[in-house]
């Protein structure tokens, strides 16, 4: 069957525009990804609608008043660079790994994984849309460590903020709970927003009863405080009350990973990993990693280098994995391998290793003081 020249030019332009908007997503992607990894939060304010942010922050909020919303919106635009400056700061130095891409509903997901060296691992999704101009902006990002979209943190703490009874009437449509324990934590929460110090919000969460502590969003809150505070008896309690209350909601998988790492349950970590991955639905190296991690710990030492190898099959050049291959080859003894891992992790990243490289390690001496280390490096 011949087509008429018209559709024959209808087919070429509509390939066009595909091509062009498939390119104008892309450049985004990467202003996005060039933005977090120069520490540019200028130039990441500028990939943001705060229109339709400021718009998904309010929709949830029925009964704060017109002014009340009319002065956020004067407030927040005039401070919008702030908003973007504590984002950047969170992920400054992170190593941004984009892991899918996907359309939903006229708007773009944009999944990140974010590597924070010894801080570990935070996942983020863009939530972008087409303006009229046909540039692609951020609207809003998911948080799979609180498994919240910022719109709504914001949300909240635009509640906590508010003067007067106001607070009270709309937290208490958010939690149903005794009046007086509810305005001692948004008062608490209140003079965090504004001083910043979280200790008094620290101590009247620990003070609550059930009410509080089962809403998801203020114990996500409390977990994420407890965690910068660098007291590790202050987390450790912020985690076994999170698992307590939310620790079997696969929203809050990844948040999870740590509690049962530090208790030593190891099987109730893997699974944690395990609904986590379901919950992305990306073949995740690192996820991997961590699965090899885990079983390291926990000595299933053949099961370990199976999640390490999976890892290094998805990303060649994921290093880490690597060297949970050495660390468990030596814990085996099997210290050939472990010289031929560390071989190889010479020629693909660069290293020159000497012995000095292994002397301040306990991990490495048995693998020193084997005949295999002289003989490798003498």
């Amino acid at each position: 069957m011949k087509l008429s020249l018209t559709a024959l030019l209808l087919i070429f332009s509509l390939n066009i525009n595909a091509a062009a908007t498939e390119q104008t997503l892309e450049q985004a992607l990467l202003s996005i990804e060039s933005a977090i990894s120069e520490n540019d939060s200028d130039k990441f304010n500028q990939l943001i609608d705060f229109n339709l942010f400021i718009k998904r922050v309010l929709s949830p909020l029925s009964s704060i008043s017109k002014a009340n919303k009319q002065s956020f919106r004067k407030g927040f635009m005039s401070s919008s660079s702030r908003f973007s400056e504590r984002l950047i700061e969170g992920l400054k130095n992170a190593i941004a790994t984009r892991l899918k891409v996907q359309e939903e509903s006229q708007t773009i997901r944009a999944m990140y994984r974010f590597d924070l060296g010894e801080e570990g691992y935070n996942y983020l999704e863009f939530i972008l849309v087409k303006n009229k101009q046909g540039d692609y902006k951020i609207v809003d990002w998911y948080s799979h460590i609180s498994a919240e979209y910022v719109s709504a943190t914001v949300s909240q703490l635009l509640v906590f903020a508010l003067p007067g009874d106001g607070v009270i009437k709309e937290f208490m449509r958010i939690v149903n709970g005794d009046k007086q324990e509810i305005k001692r934590i948004t008062q608490a929460l209140a003079a965090f927003s504004q001083s910043r110090d979280p200790r008094p919000f620290v101590e009247a969460y620990e003070k609550s009863g059930d009410v509080i502590k089962s809403n998801s969003s203020i114990s996500m809150l409390y977990l994420l405080v407890a965690g910068q505070l660098n007291d590790m008896a202050i987390y450790e309690r912020a985690l076994r009350n999170f698992a307590k209350y939310h620790g079997k909601n696969p929203r809050f998988s990844f948040a999870m990973v740590d509690h049962y790492y530090f208790l030593g349950e190891y099987g109730n970590a893997i699974q944690a990993i395990n609904r986590f991955e379901r919950v992305i639905g990306v073949a995740d190296p690192a996820l991997y990693f961590l699965r090899a991690n885990t079983y390291m710990e926990a000595k299933n030492y053949p099961e370990s280098i199976k999640q390490s190898r999976q890892a290094i099959k998805l990303d060649p050049n994921f290093e880490d994995a690597y060297w949970t291959q050495v660390n468990v080859q030596i814990s085996m003894s099997n210290f050939n391998q472990a010289i031929d891992t560390l071989k190889l992790i010479e020629s693909r990243f660069g290293y020159a290793f000497e012995t000095t490289d292994f002397e301040n390690e306990a991990v490495y001496l048995p693998l020193m003081q084997s005949k295999e280390f002289k003989q490798w490096l003498p």
